[in-house]
């Protein structure tokens, strides 16, 4: 069962937003409740699913016409480091994308002293499997009755580079520092054009993302950080989905073609289920 934290001491990061391209960054802030909030210009906004929006192929928070674009990662550094209640200071249209994954936010909070609240972690009651679609992609839960949500992601492109991935984890394993973190999010060289003329990835680069070419070839000269590092970097988008959920989620999950708009909306079917709309 987990209990409630958060940090001790507040914790800044500095970088670019990987689709805008200008300067971000971001202070942590210790919080004794209340949760997972981001302010901007004066305005909270809670990191919680009926604040989000996954049109531009990221998690988008908005709330009065205020966005704050790509929390995902950071949020699954949040849920890796077990922090439950924290204030996070946005400046700048979204958050750094350092390297783009979790590691260099788990790195640096893990520096941190973390403080227990007292207070349990919620748990989630579901009664019946849960069977979500949206295009292609689909997830089905399954609920039980174990402390362990078990997770696994199944890719299939149609671009050569990455097989057919599958990868199975413990998402509450206390080894995601190094099971999930580090890995990074990824891209085809044929996504590109398409993708910057919406005026997204601006400050995308093979500093922050793995890119395979037309012919499937990885870009990145030093290669993979692990293996099944795409399917992985699913699962880690998977658990920053699932912190914009208020309560923590046990039982089994199965995602084809995984993605977050298919995430906000099993999310919001689990919320209507469950009467916690």
């Amino acid at each position: 069962m987990r209990t409630r934290q958060t940090i001790s001491e507040p914790i800044c990061f500095e970088g670019i937003g990987i689709h805008s391209g200008k300067p971000a960054k971001i202070t942590l802030t210790p919080r004794c409740s209340g949760g997972i909030r981001f302010i901007k210009d004066n305005v909270e906004i809670p990191a919680d699913y009926r604040f989000a929006d996954a049109s531009l192929r990221s998690i988008s928070l908005i709330k009065d016409n205020l966005h704050i674009m790509v929390v995902e990662h950071l949020l699954a550094a949040l849920w890796i480091c077990q922090i439950s209640d924290l204030l996070i200071d946005v400046q700048g249209e979204e958050i750094p994308a350092l390297d783009g994954s979790a590691m260099p936010f788990v790195e640096k909070i893990h520096q941190t002293t973390r403080k227990e609240l007292g207070k349990v972690w919620e748990r989630e009651s579901v009664m019946h499997p849960i069977r979500v679609t949206r295009d292609e992609s689909e997830i089905i839960y399954f609920p039980d009755s174990s402390e362990s949500l078990i997770a696994t992601v199944i890719l299939s492109y149609p671009e050569p580079g990455i097989d057919d991935e599958v990868e199975t984890l413990n998402l509450y394993s206390p080894d995601l520092s190094t099971e999930l973190a580090p890995a990074r999010t990824f891209a085809f060289c044929s996504w590109i054009e398409q993708l910057k003329q919406r005026q997204l990835i601006q400050g995308g680069s093979l500093n922050n993302a793995v890119v395979f070419d037309e012919q499937g070839k990885l870009l990145n000269e030093q290669g993979f950080r692990m293996g099944r590092e795409c399917s992985r970097h699913k699962l880690l988008d998977l658990i920053g989905d699932m912190m914009l959920y208020p309560r923590r989620l046990t039982g089994r999950i199965i995602s084809y073609k995984p993605g977050h708009a298919l995430d906000l909306k099993f999310l919001r079917i689990l919320a209507k289920e469950t009467g916690n709309e």
